[in-house]
């Protein structure tokens, strides 16, 4: 194979231009936006006392190192009260609310719900799905090993 013509171009990064304004990230903006957290309410006219952040997603994905995360956040240190790690199957295995409390001790108006993970072979059914995106699965729910996955063919019988 014989060249007879090459060209040769170079890319340069030009003025980094930010799409938004953000506030500069100090300890007085991470009060300001805990304080933002601690006094949400649920609108009213909803009639909920709190709302449930259903987190689904597939294995390993940082569910409940998120959790984690939020609940260090407002302790002040470093805690785990969800169990976290690197797994090839899903290390939850059921549906857990996580309630999260300020710094005075009193609970927030929402509910971190960590789930399995989603797997091809394993992790949470088609139905189990359903009753979750509706809220009608009952705290600490063993999610079951049903066949029906992601992807199959629901039967029913």
């Amino acid at each position: 194979m014989a060249v007879t013509e090459l060209e040769v171009y170079r890319l340069t990064d030009g003025k980094v231009t930010p799409w938004r304004k953000t506030p500069e990230w100090n300890e007085k903006f991470l009060e300001t936006l805990m304080e933002d957290i601690v006094v949400f309410k649920p609108p009213r006219e909803m009639g909920l006392s709190e709302v449930r952040v259903l987190m689904l997603s597939r294995v390993g994905s940082g569910k409940s190192s998120f959790s984690n995360t939020i609940n260090s956040i407002f302790k002040g240190r470093i805690s785990q009260r969800a169990r976290s790690g690197k797994a090839s199957h899903s290390i939850t295995t059921v549906c857990t609310p996580h309630v999260t409390k300020s710094r005075s001790g009193s609970a927030l108006n929402f509910r971190l719900c960590d789930t399995r993970g989603l797997e091809a072979t394993q992790g949470l059914n088609i139905l189990e799905c359903n009753y979750l995106l509706d809220g009608h699965v009952p705290d600490y729910y063993e999610h079951s090993s049903l066949p029906e996955r992601w992807g199959s063919q629901m039967s029913v019988s």
